[in-house]
């Protein structure tokens, strides 16, 4: 049940450094510190918009501030922001009122935020583009912040790649790869790898193209790159990685020949295949170097690409598909 709204909240400055679990006359403190400040936040004038944020989160910078203050801090403040991200979005201001409370949960550094931000990040649930990108950023802030248990950590980058696979915005798929690349597991590189199938899949659906999720691919090529040389993963996984990211690499490849016109038709989607290309050739040669043991094409497909000759491009990606096609490569 709500708590009642006071004119001055409460107090909290001495639970920041509790250590002890909090009483119950503790957590109505906490919630009606959150009441308060959401209201002030749902007022829609800036002005008070803008303390209301200020003193929702100074709580999460204090110095000394311990995880079993953030932990019920989150419980507190959660329940008062979803009440506003789901308001009537008739009402005046509305959407920007929203926005300030998924931002806000995404901010909480707590593992308390991370189902609601899931929720919010599923596109069968909200169809708010705005909504759902600060809600999967949100569950970014909250992996980095070091505050979700590595034993459920590999299960929240499932949930989140299972939502990833229905988003349609490119904007908001982009931020899907950047949250996975922060977990920094086994699982959440493979879901990666898994992830941009998919949306490679959908590219190639689209038989001219050009295709605006050509964006978040070369994004998430960028992303992969770095994981896959940095010296925390073992030659091992760079191996097993490989052999399922070496194909997808060589359909980016492929689709950039079969969107060919179309994508060379404006700038903006030669650059953005062109960027692809580039690093997706480049993340190859590393990939397959490992899995074949030092082995290589020698082609040079992103200067047949900027020089405008598909033939040569085409026959570069031959010979980088027959390769591929086969063992040690997963198809």
């Amino acid at each position: 049940m709500t708590a009642s709204v006071s004119a001055n909240p409460p107090d909290i400055s001495d639970l920041v450094t509790a250590r002890d679990a909090f009483t119950q006359s503790q957590i109505d403190r906490l919630e009606r510190y959150a009441e308060h400040w959401a209201n002030e936040l749902a007022s829609g004038q800036s002005d008070r918009m803008n303390r209301a944020r200020r003193e929702l989160l100074d709580q999460l910078r204090a110095p000394g501030v311990r995880r079993i203050f953030l932990d019920e801090y989150a419980r507190a403040v959660v329940p008062q922001m979803q009440r506003l991200i789901e308001r009537d979005p008739q009402m005046d201001g509305s959407q920007f009122i929203a926005i300030n409370a998924i931002q806000i949960i995404g901010m909480l550094q707590s593992e308390m935020a991370v189902r609601p931000l899931l929720e919010y990040a599923n596109p069968e649930r909200e169809d708010r583009s705005a909504i759902r990108l600060w809600a999967v950023n949100g569950f970014r802030l909250v992996v980095e912040s070091g505050n979700v248990t590595d034993r459920r950590t590999d299960g929240f980058v499932r949930d989140l790649h299972r939502l990833a696979e229905r988003e349609t915005d490119w904007m908001v798929l982009m931020r899907h790869f950047q949250a996975m690349a922060v977990v920094q597991t086994e699982v959440a590189r493979e879901r990666q790898v898994e992830l941009l199938s998919r949306v490679v899949s959908r590219i190639e659906e689209d038989e001219s193209g050009p295709s605006e999720l050509m964006r978040v691919v070369s994004q998430s090529l960028l992303l992969l790159r770095e994981q896959y040389i940095s010296p925390t993963i073992s030659a091992s996984e760079q191996t097993t990685l490989g052999r399922s990211l070496g194909p997808v690499l060589g359909r980016i490849l492929a689709v950039a020949d079969q969107h060919w016109d179309a994508a060379k038709a404006n700038e903006s989607s030669r650059e953005q295949y062109g960027s692809a290309i580039r690093i997706a050739e480049i993340l190859l040669r590393a990939v397959d170097s490992r899995v074949r043991s030092g082995s290589s094409v020698d082609e040079a497909i992103e200067q047949a690409w900027s020089s405008n000759n598909q033939s040569q491009y085409r026959s570069g990606v031959s010979r980088w598909q027959s390769v591929l096609s086969r063992s040690p490569y997963s198809q």
